[in-house]
């Protein structure tokens, strides 16, 4: 029997023996396999109640209701899990089995660890000094327990249930990184040490020790501009997090090993973010939108250039759906890089230019050739420009001598592909670290989602060299095209794992961000633009073109001016095909499902979409799951009390005005069949089902449930 691996540190996955598994399709069935499996480690074999798990999962939905969500969300995570009885349920209870073969990171984390004594750390004291000698044996678990802390219990997921968890499992982490600084500074292993400190840090950047700890360790060894550099951190953090200055005994050590040095305040900081431009016209919005609404972004990836300007290299996979903004955070950061005299280049995939594997590899040679000169190819051995013009032939132009590849390259013919690609990934990141060590580097490499798997290849070959390079490589991708059989999925997930990349996944911008796009526009406005595009960037923009071409707004002195009622919106064209693109990808099945779902109305239930659509509850079921994973439907959270919604009212009025009248017509109908039966003389429905038989022509029913409105709203 296949082992099951649950990962649960740093987010969640699955993983059969070593092959990656795909999650449940929804958050909940996630969280509730994670609750599961940590219950029975917690409570052992004890089972538990339905009842329980609906309140503590689903606590504003009718008891019903939650009931059968628990079952579905048990369907999902079955559906995923390879053979076995891992999950044990009855009419009442549910228990994840522990006597399966399963393998879960937490219970091998707190194993490694294996902290019996209690906290171990005088916090008023530096680390070596409070901390007693560890003998060399200890070190080896500990190492392991830190490597297999990829990141917070359930990264990501934010129910109440997992937060004390999650706090208790970050205290043992932080535990194991003191000890395991202490007891290499003890052992005279600076570098060791320097490394876990940096870990420690990174998670509570207010441990003054632990900045005295790193000073001392950097004058060891003979790093003093770094150990300069990191008492100015210290001072910064402390002065901007906490209003104070650092204690005396640090100020007393950077004094002795520092001098005056660290006293002085390094260069002025260029501001982190350009404010809006001034707009007197509304190409000002249409043409070049002010950059709002990104702070947090912004900040995190100017951090992560920091700190790969020195050498400290890392990659940035940033996802978002279609027109969120991506290209447009990558832009801002690519101009603030270039006017500090940073270098930059960018590579893009293409959805139809499959035939082409190195497409953006060839790009990003020729950026980089663009912004540093053509001349830095006269020091390349020949094969390494060999290989180089097989990405770019104006590389080839210069070094017309016959190539030369050494033994360690395996030149000769027999490797075959895998060994011909290995050479080129070489020469092509040879290059990029040697050009780094004349200016830091920016890379971009666009649409990632459509990138062949030989140019992922590469993604991975060059994150494992960027730890110690110059280089900042920062990479799109839109979501909802990464599923989990996608191999930009198991890859992302890897580099995050083994801490050579991080995610930043960009949402809606909010509406306030929304009103600095159309300063001087009423509130209305923007409150209607804003419930048409949720905050979509890209559908802000086309839907605020469509509104002037047509007439429906115009600018007068400085100020949007609605010249007819708005009772509703156009849909641009180019929103629509961006909707279509994605519709276009469904099996015919799902696309009579989700069809269904659109006529039922924005947000739906499950047993009313099984009804009306009348294939059955497996197939609705997998349909449903196929929706969830393309990120076209979500799980309803809001008001309605419905199972599901549409995760953009936009996808649902595209697939909607799409319908054929005569087919849009009978599904109304269906519609309100199957709510009659599972709704009526519920209070509240009598609205939805005059609407559904009004639009499916029954009049009469339509009449009846009019005026069955009617005397509940009198009531």
């Amino acid at each position: 029997m296949t082992t099951l691996k649950i990962l649960l540190l740093g987010g969640f996955e699955l993983r059969g023996g070593d092959e990656p598994l795909p999650p449940p399709a929804t958050l909940k069935a996630r969280s509730l396999l994670a609750y599961l499996v940590s219950s029975s480690r917690v409570h052992r074999d004890r089972a538990c109640p339905r009842e329980v798990l609906a309140d503590v999962f689903w606590p504003d939905r009718p008891r019903d209701k939650a009931l059968h969500n628990l079952s579905t969300a048990l369907w999902h995570i079955r559906r995923v899990l390879p053979p076995g009885d891992y999950i044990l349920a009855d009419a009442r209870t549910v228990r994840f089995n522990r006597g399966s073969e399963y393998w879960l990171d937490v219970e091998e984390f707190e194993k490694l660890v294996n902290l019996e004594t209690g906290r171990l750390v005088d916090w008023s004291q530096d680390l070596v000094t409070s901390l007693p000698m560890y003998q060399s044996t200890n070190l080896p678990a500990l190492r392991k327990a830190v490597v297999l802390y990829k990141g917070d219990f359930l990264e990501g997921f934010y129910d109440d249930w997992c937060l004390e968890e999650r706090y208790r499992l970050e205290g043992l982490y932080l535990e194991a990184l003191e000890r395991l600084v202490a007891a290499h500074e003890t052992l005279a292993q600076p570098e060791d040490a320097l490394r876990y400190a940096g870990l420690l840090l990174a998670r509570d950047p207010l441990r003054e020790d632990v900045h005295r700890t790193v000073i001392r360790l950097h004058v060891r060894l003979g790093n003093r501009a770094e150990a300069v550099r990191q008492a100015r951190w210290c001072r910064a953090v402390l002065r901007t997090e906490l209003g104070i200055e650092p204690q005396s005994e640090t100020v007393a050590l950077c004094d002795e090993l520092l001098g005056p040095a660290w006293r002085r305040e390094p260069g002025e900081k260029a501001p982190v973010q350009r404010g809006p431009p001034p707009r007197s016209l509304p190409s000002f919005v249409l043409e070049s939108p002010p950059f709002v609404g990104r702070k947090t972004e912004w900040e995190s990836l100017l951090a992560h250039w920091e700190r790969a300007k020195p050498g400290q290299g890392h990659l940035v996979l940033v996802s978002g759906e279609a027109g969120v903004g991506k290209s447009r955070l990558v832009e801002e950061l690519s101009q603030y890089v270039r006017q500090r005299g940073g270098w930059t280049a960018c590579g893009r995939c293409y959805e139809y230019e499959h035939a082409l594997p190195h497409g953006p590899l060839a790009d990003l040679l020729r950026a980089v050739l663009a912004a540093m000169g053509v001349c830095v190819l006269d020091r390349l051995p020949p094969w390494q420009a060999a290989e180089l013009a097989r990405l770019a032939p104006e590389v080839g132009e210069r070094s017309p001598s016959p190539p030369f590849i050494p033994p360690h390259l395996g030149g000769d013919e027999e490797g075959g592909a895998d060994q011909q690609q290995a050479r080129l990934f070489d020469a092509l990141t040879l290059l990029l670290l040697d050009l780094t060590q004349r200016n830091p580097l920016l890379l971009m490499l666009e649409d990632l989602h459509w990138a062949q798997d030989s140019t992922l290849a590469w993604l991975h070959y060059l994150a494992r060299h960027l730890p110690q390079a110059h280089i900042l490589l920062v990479a799109t991708y839109r979501r909802e095209e990464v599923g989990p059989a996608h191999t930009l999925h198991g890859l992302a997930l890897q580099l995050e794992r083994s801490g050579l990349a991080a995610r930043l996944e960009l949402t809606c911008l909010p509406q306030e961000a929304l009103g600095h796009w159309i300063a001087g526009a009423s509130d209305a406005l923007v409150a209607r633009v804003y419930r048409q595009t949720e905050g979509n960037p890209f559908f802000t923009l086309e839907t605020l073109r469509a509104l002037l071409e047509e007439g429906q707004v115009q600018f007068v002195e400085g100020r949007w001016v609605e010249k007819t009622a708005l009772s509703s919106l156009p849909i641009p064209t180019s929103v629509r095909q961006v909707i279509q693109a994605r519709l276009e990808r469904l099996s015919p099945s799902v696309w009579e499902a989700v069809s269904t779902a659109a006529v039922i109305g924005h947000a739906f239930d499950f047993d009313v979409l099984e009804q009306a659509w009348g294939q059955g509850e497996e197939a609705t079921l997998e349909a449903l799951d196929e929706l969830l994973r393309r990120r076209l439907v979500r799980e309803s959270s809001g008001p309605s009390g419905r199972d599901y919604e549409f995760d953009h009212h936009l996808v649902r009025e595209v697939i909607y005005r799409g319908l054929h009248y005569r087919r849009r017509r009978r599904l109304h109908r269906l519609a309100g069949q199957a709510m009659e039966r599972l709704y009526a003389g519920q209070p509240g429905v009598a609205g939805e089902l005059a609407h559904h038989f009004e639009q499916g022509h029954e009049t009469e029913k339509a009449l009846a449930w009019l005026v069955e409105a009617g005397e509940e709203a009198q009531r």
